[in-house]
């Protein structure tokens, strides 16, 4: 994450270099779920300082991945995620469509 680096709290700032490792060694091993997981935390860490587009970009990576290898459980996390996002911006039809399609895995 280079743009507004300067801005992030230490501990931030050195759990998205590891974000990045763990993505890194996932994509090196061919461990699908575990890219899903990495991309999942990177986008928590980015809402968490209010860079909001990467964090939908992170999160919509996660979905992509969880579908493809059949998590459910992590579709359900990647949906609550960007429902997260989106309440945190106020964009609240997004929101509500992106709880339905978590309520949907849930049932």
């Amino acid at each position: 994450m280079e743009q507004g680096d300067t801005l992030l709290h230490p501990p931030l700032r050195v759990f998205l270099a590891g974000g990045g490792q763990e993505l890194a060694i996932a994509e090196e091993v061919g461990d699908r779920a575990g890219e899903g997981r990495a991309y999942g935390n990177l986008g928590n860490a980015c809402e968490s300082q209010g860079d909001f587009s990467q964090a939908i970009e992170y999160h919509t990576q996660r979905l992509a991945i969880a579908k493809e290898v059949g998590d459910r459980a992590g579709e359900g996390k990647a949906y609550g995620n960007l429902l997260i996002v989106y309440l945190s911006q106020g964009d609240f039809s997004k929101a509500i469509a992106y709880h339905t399609q978590r309520l949907a895995i849930a049932k």
